[in-house]
């Protein structure tokens, strides 16, 4: 490396001045006169310098200015250097004059010629600021400009002489390495280098191309090819984008990166000398910022679920792009999770009847821009109150079809077909089997649902029809009316029977063995009635005897009583008087409150009923006698001539002993009961 030294003298020059500012004045006289006066007037002499096409890329180290300038006001001035871009010194005026910038300041002196040499670039010792003064110098020239002092008694006038020709010119005196040749490298000056680069969007980069070691030349080094090349992930072919050789600057399309990845790229310039650089690689990621949601309402709160009830959530991310969608999930038990909904925004509004009564949790995640899911939200609670939900109901068909339904937070049911309702039936049981079966044709069954809450839902529906199977029917093959009736009958199909039910009226009040005959005894009733035998088929179908046999039971002579549980019949025939009476005493307990200002109480009646009957008998021999006594504290039946039938407690009976017979007056307190097998309402 040899450094070498040479002074140039000054070989063209212009004056520009504020006083004229259309004009220009190329190669001014020698000296110039730099007039300043009250910042009205100012003037610039630009400085030109020969050019050295032998050194055009040569390494620069270095570059002194040297001038004279003398104050013919004896008012101290102050002297500026100034950089500036290529101007033409033929045609250069104050108004076209290229921007400018300072690079040097002193002060001039009073009186004589003042010699000024720059000092390697504003002072500054770096390599780089040395070889861009030399480089600026031989380039484009130099700028000298006179400034006013700021005095005490304010600004005054100034006339600076600066000579601009031989012999007295200024001098440029630069050093350079007569052996080496600057080399271009590619300073980036604005690119995302790192992080996170959104690919949806047009990415700007800029670049300059400077000297590799820090050193300016002469000439500028131009480029000549400029490419990017790029690829996603670290390893693998790179795809190259050719950029016009005069730009220094491009704008990477939108969508030209793929999402969701690590893409590495760098910056490949070859300039007119030939020589070839690249940036680094950089690395940067199009795979955005999770998004954390943050749960706000309902938490902690009691909701009624036979309304909307309104979600919200808060959304963030790090890198502040717009969140995608947000899927909801909620639970029952905090462990097994339904999926809810997935909305654009931070709100959501869940339809009446989404959720069963009880606890209910709920938590939420939100999709990225690149579609990738964020962390799941914290688990928050609420109570949800209301009616459940209609259930849903299907129906295997048959005589005695079987109801089906799926429901939530069911605690009862109830069931509805051809007018019947069966229930409530408490549990969480979800079909049930007719026990009344329906004949041909089509029908509609109907599901209710009782929640913890004793809510009642909406009906659930399901429409089927019901055809009659062809199988040999049931036969009653003899018949008795009396107090009691007597029904005897023979079934046809015993293997494929199922149950066999006894119909009083067209009410199920027996269900018999499965026999290939039976005898069936009804003595709960008194009066007109028909009986008719149905049999189960394959569980499903009904076949129905075709005889039904009407008759009337009824007490012929003296009243009767029995055990309800059955048992003999016992003649009440005998009695103190020879007109018997019956005597029935009904009540219900009612409750009488006066309130201020009513004359009368408000009563308050009981829905329930206390019914209790007085009756007369006697026995002549004391095994009858006895036999009634074994009655006291039972449930039994009377039966009376005036077809009263009477199932209820033999609370008490008052014994008279005479002569002759044995009386006495019993009370019977009259019971609940029924006689029927289905599971319909009273």
């Amino acid at each position: 490396m040899a450094q070498v030294t040479r002074t140039i003298l000054c070989s063209r020059s212009a004056l520009i001045t504020k006083r004229s500012p259309s004009t220009s004045f190329p190669n001014p006289s020698n000296p110039v006169t730099l007039e300043v006066q009250k910042d009205i007037y100012d003037s610039i002499l630009w400085l030109g310098f020969e050019n050295q096409p032998d050194i055009a890329y040569k390494r620069l180290y270095s570059a002194e200015l040297t001038f004279e300038a003398k104050s013919e006001s004896g008012i101290p001035a102050v002297i500026a250097v100034i950089a500036n871009a290529s101007i033409n010194f033929s045609s250069a005026t104050w108004n076209n004059k290229p921007g400018i910038a300072n690079i040097g300041i002193t002060r001039s002196p009073t009186s004589s010629f003042y010699s000024y040499t720059l000092p390697r670039w504003s002072s500054t010792s770096t390599a780089s600021l040395k070889s861009q003064a030399a480089s600026y110098a031989l380039r484009y020239g130099f700028g000298i400009r006179a400034y006013l002092r700021n005095t005490a008694t304010g600004y005054e006038s100034s006339l600076i002489k600066v000579p601009s020709s031989y012999p007295d010119s200024p001098t440029l005196t630069i050093t350079y390495d007569d052996s080496a040749e600057v080399t271009s490298q590619i300073k980036i000056k604005s690119a995302p280098t790192s992080g996170y680069v959104n690919p949806r969007t047009a990415t700007p980069i800029s670049w300059e191309l400077a000297s590799s070691d820090g050193y300016y030349s002469i000439s500028q080094l131009t480029q000549s090819e400029v490419s990017l090349f790029w690829r996603a992930g670290t390893s693998g072919s790179y795809t190259k984008i050719s950029i016009p050789a005069s730009s220094t600057s491009y704008t990477i399309p939108a969508n030209t990166f793929p999402t969701g990845q690590t893409v590495q790229w760098y910056l490949y310039v070859r300039d007119n000398r030939l020589n070839e650089s690249t940036t680094q690689t950089y690395t940067v990621s199009t795979a955005a910022e999770l998004v954390t949601t943050t749960p706000i309402s309902p938490a902690n709160s009691v909701e009624a679920n036979d309304g909307t009830i309104a979600f919200s959530w808060e959304r963030s991310s790090a890198d502040g792009f717009q969140p995608g969608t947000t899927q909801i999930n909620w639970s029952e038990d905090g462990s097994t999770w339904h999926f809810l909904a997935s909305v654009n925004g931070n709100q959501y509004d869940a339809p009446a009847n989404t959720f069963p009564s009880g606890t209910i949790y709920w938590r939420a995640l939100t999709y990225n821009i690149d579609e990738v899911p964020g962390p799941l939200s914290d688990t928050v609670s609420f109570i949800s109150f209301g009616a459940p939900a209609a259930p849903s109901v299907t129906v295997v068909s048959g005589n005695f079809a079987v109801i089906r339904w799926q429901a939530t937070d069911q605690s009862a049911y109830r069931v509805t077909v051809a007018g019947k309702t069966y229930g409530p039936v408490f549990g969480a049981e979800k079909s049930m089997q007719l026990t009344d079966p329906l004949s041909a044709g089509d029908y509609t069954a109907e599901v209710e649902v009782q929640n913890s809450f004793g809510l009642w839902s909406q009906k659930g529906t399901a429409s089927f029809t019901v055809t009659q199977a062809a199988y040999s029917p049931p036969h009653i093959t003899a018949s008795k009316f009396g107090v009691d009736a007597t029904i005897s009958y023979r079934i046809s199909n015993v293997s494929r029977t199922n149950e066999v039910f006894i119909y009083r009226d067209g009410v199920k009040i027996a269900s018999m063995p499965v026999e290939e005959t039976g005898t069936f005894v009804d003595r709960h009733v008194l009066g007109q009635h028909s009986y008719q035998v149905i049999a189960r088929i394959n569980n499903y179908y009904a076949v129905y005897s075709p005889e039904q046999i009407s008759g009337t039971l009824k007490v012929c002579g003296a009243p009767r009583i029995a055990p309800f549980s059955g048992g003999e019949w016992l003649k009440l025939r005998l009695s103190e008087t020879t007109r018997r009476t019956e005597v029935f005493t009904k009540q219900r307990q009612i409750s009488l409150r006066h309130f201020t200002g009513a004359e009368y109480p408000v009563a308050e009646v009981s829905p329930f009923s206390d019914m209790s009957g007085s009756y007369d008998c006697a026995f002549e021999n004391v095994d009858d006698a006895n036999a009634f006594e074994a009655l006291y504290g039972q449930v039994v039946i009377l039966k009376t001539k005036a077809e009263n039938v009477v199932i209820g407690v033999l609370s008490g009976y008052e014994k008279r002993v005479s002569r002759h017979y044995i009386a006495y007056t019993f009370t019977l307190q009259r019971i609940y009961w029924r006689d029927y097998l289905d599971l319909t309402n009273d």
